[in-house]
Parts: structure tokens; C-alpha cells; sequence
């Protein structure tokens, strides 16, 4: 898979590293409710399940 050239600077790459270093779904909680209102953070999920569910996603997480 190729990344879209545009999402790489250095804020995305300090995004990603915080979020590689939460400890748990309670830091993820407290780390998302921190950064997105609860309408962006319940639109970001509905999106990742939308991913999920088609045919070309191909990253390894936790069963449905």
C-alpha cells in the first residue's frame, strides 16, 4: 500500500507516535477525548468500521 504523500509532516508523524504509545483503552479514551469533540471521535469510528468491513482492508486488530 502507498501513502499519500500529502499526509506526511511532521504533526501527522508526532499524531501517530502518541498514539503508538498509549497504554490502553482507558489512555485512548482520555487521549481522544482530549483531542476530538464526540461527534469527530464517533465519525473517525464509524469510518474504521466502514474500513474494516471492505474487501481491500489488510491491517492486523482485534476481532470484530
Amino acid at each position: 500500500m502507498t501513502i499519500d504523500e500529502r499526509l506526511k509532516d511532521e504533526h501527522v508523524d508526532s499524531l501517530f507516535e502518541a498514539i503508538l504509545l498509549l497504554g490502553g483503552i482507558e489512555e485512548c479514551y482520555q487521549f481522544f477525548e482530549d483531542l476530538c469533540t464526540v461527534n469527530e471521535l464517533k465519525a473517525l469510528a464509524q469510518r474504521f468500521a466502514v474500513a474494516k468491513s471492505s474487501p481491500s482492508y489488510s491491517f492486523r486488530v482485534f476481532p470484530p
